[in-house]
């Protein structure tokens, strides 16, 4: 790109690749982990999906932010629901270990276990208009796939085991 407005305006006409490896990730899981997550997010997990303000479901993920005891920001997130009893945070850059530790100390007894992933997962995005079309072309059953994926929601697992893991 000749300019950085040329490759922006041109992520929201077409599409752009990002190595979104730098993002930080965040597991939270156990019986608890809902519970705890509830408590320290600041989206309400129990309204959050879509204009009919539905429940978080597995396979859906929401945006907002955690806030440190006075209000104040500490990052913002995208929460995914993998199960009734798992999850993953994406922050930013360096903020795992911040995050992490912040759930950790408002555990208080939950049954959740905080685990940060972030020298772990690597993570390439395709955004803008025309992702799907391009995606469309390495995807095997592309249609299926794209059919059934609402606004804000996700395939895949780390884990071959979970039914999100299906083939995509």
């Amino acid at each position: 790109y000749e300019s950085s407005k040329k490759e922006h305006l041109s992520v929201l006409t077409n599409a752009g690749l990002f190595d979104t490896s730098h993002m930080a990730f965040v597991m939270v899981s156990g019986k608890d982990a809902y519970q705890l997550l509830q408590y320290c997010f600041t989206n309400d997990m129990d309204s959050c999906v879509g204009k009919n303000k539905t429940p978080l479901s597995a396979g859906r993920c929401a945006y907002g932010a955690f806030l440190n005891e006075r209000g104040h920001v500490i990052d913002d997130s995208i929460v995914y629901k993998f199960s009734d009893d798992q999850f993953m945070a994406v922050v930013n850059a360096g903020m795992g270990s911040t995050i992490a530790g912040h759930l950790e100390s408002l555990r208080k007894g939950r049954e959740a276990e905080i685990v940060d992933l972030t020298d772990k997962v690597g993570k390439i995005d395709v955004q803008g208009p025309i992702s799907a079309k391009i995606l469309s072309r390495l995807l095997a059953n592309a249609e299926s796939v794209f059919d059934a994926m609402p606004y804000f929601s996700f395939k895949g697992h780390f884990d071959s085991s979970s039914p999100l893991s299906e083939s995509v």
